[in-house]
C-alpha cells in the first residue's frame, strides 16, 4: 500500500515538473528570449563583441542602454490629407423681367344732354321796378315775368308796395328760354294746364326743360314754353 502512494506522489511531481517546464519555455518564447542553446547579444552589446548601442536609460544609477528591435518596432502610418467641404457658390440673383405694358383703353365719360332751348346764366334775374299807384302783388305778376310766390322768396310783401320806391324785382331769365318764353310756375298749374293755356304739348314742356318722365314742376319755379 505504501508502495503505491509513493508510486503515485512520483508520477504527479513528474507531470507537475513536465509542466512547469513547458510553461517556462512557452513564457520564454513569448518574451522574444533566446531558445537555449542559440547565442544572442546582451543589452548594450553588439553581436562578436563589438561596442555598445542603443539609448542610454538610468535605472537606480545603472545605466542601461535599451536597443529597439525592428520588427517590434511601431509605425504610425500618415493620416489621410483631410478634405475641406466646399461650399455652394452663391445662388445666381434672378433677374427682373421685363413688364410688358398693355394698352390702355380710354373711358369714355358720358356727357349730359345739351338743354333744347335756352341760354345761358341763372333762371333768375332781378330788375329795378318802380312800384306804381295802384300796384299789387298780383298786378305786378300779370305784367311781369314773376309771381307772388317768387316775389315772396325773395322777401318781397305788400307793405312794400310803396309807390315811387324801387324794388329788386325777382322774374324769369328770357336768357335762358332764348327760343320760347318765360313762365313762373304758380299754385295749381301742371304741365298739362300750361300747355293748354299756351297752345303746347306736354312733350314740347318736358324736352324744353329737361323734365322727368312725370313731369313734376314746382311752384316759382321757372320753365320755357316752347
Amino acid at each position: 500500500m505504501q508502495n503505491r502512494l509513493v508510486f503515485f506522489v512520483v508520477v504527479i511531481a513528474i507531470i507537475l515538473a513536465i509542466a512547469g517546464f513547458l510553461l517556462v519555455s512557452f513564457l520564454t518564447r513569448g518574451d522574444g528570449t533566446a531558445e537555449p542553446g542559440v547565442d544572442q547579444p546582451g543589452v548594450g552589446e553588439t553581436p562578436g563583441g563589438g561596442q555598445q548601442q542603443g539609448v542610454p536609460v538610468q535605472v537606480d544609477g545603472t545605466t542601461v542602454f535599451l536597443r529597439t528591435l525592428p520588427e517590434r518596432a511601431v509605425t504610425i502610418s500618415q493620416a489621410p490629407p483631410v478634405v475641406e467641404p466646399t461650399l455652394p457658390g452663391p445662388l445666381p440673383t434672378a433677374q427682373p423681367t421685363e413688364t410688358v405694358a398693355l394698352p390702355t383703353v380710354p373711358v369714355v365719360q358720358p356727357t349730359a344732354a345739351p338743354p333744347v332751348t335756352g341760354g345761358g346764366g341763372d333762371r333768375v334775374i332781378f330788375i329795378d321796378y318802380v312800384v306804381q299807384q295802384g300796384d299789387t302783388l298780383y298786378s305786378i305778376s300779370d305784367n311781369q315775368a314773376t309771381s307772388i310766390e317768387l316775389m315772396s322768396v325773395h322777401g318781397i310783401s305788400a307793405e312794400d308796395l310803396v309807390p315811387g320806391t324801387t324794388l329788386r324785382l325777382p322774374v324769369g331769365n328770357p336768357a335762358v328760354c332764348s327760343v320760347a318764353s318765360v313762365y313762373v310756375v304758380r299754385p295749381g298749374d301742371t304741365v298739362f294746364s300750361i300747355a293748354r293755356r299756351y297752345n303746347t304739348t306736354t312733350q314740347a314742356i318736358q324736352s324744353a326743360n329737361g323734365l322727368g318722365a312725370d313731369f313734376r314742376i314746382n311752384v316759382a319755379q321757372v320753365i320755357c314754353i316752347p
